[in-house]
């Protein structure tokens, strides 16, 4: 799509990276999952090897407006309760926007 579009002419060989749809719901919840185990060797970076998170910083919500918006095709699917998530989930009812400032925490502290 992307050559046809425009004058730009795709190499296919160089794409190989793998995109993964984590968003900072789910990125917030591993971390504090780590720090609580005491585990600082944490590896979620937007970009790891050939992996890249390209919803890395936007909240599961988010993602769901803009697909509703679009009028993407998507399949909702059920999050893995844990109490990590749960308690991530239940601070960011009473402090909206933390989740964003866990993920942007970790990034300046180990990125």
């Amino acid at each position: 799509m992307l050559e046809r579009k425009s004058p730009i002419r795709v190499n296919a060989r160089n794409f190989n990276k793998k995109a993964v749809a984590n968003t900072t719901d789910i990125v917030s919840g591993k971390i504090i999952h780590n720090l609580i185990k005491k585990n600082f060797n944490i590896k979620i970076k937007p970009i790891e090897n050939k992996i890249i998170y390209p919803l890395y910083l936007f909240l599961d919500t988010e993602v769901l407006l803009y697909a509703k918006i679009k009028k993407l095709k998507f399949v909702s699917i059920k999050k893995t309760k844990s109490k990590w998530f749960d308690f991530v989930e239940s601070l960011e009812k009473k402090h909206p926007e933390i989740k964003r400032a866990i993920v942007n925490s970790y990034l300046e502290l180990f990125c």
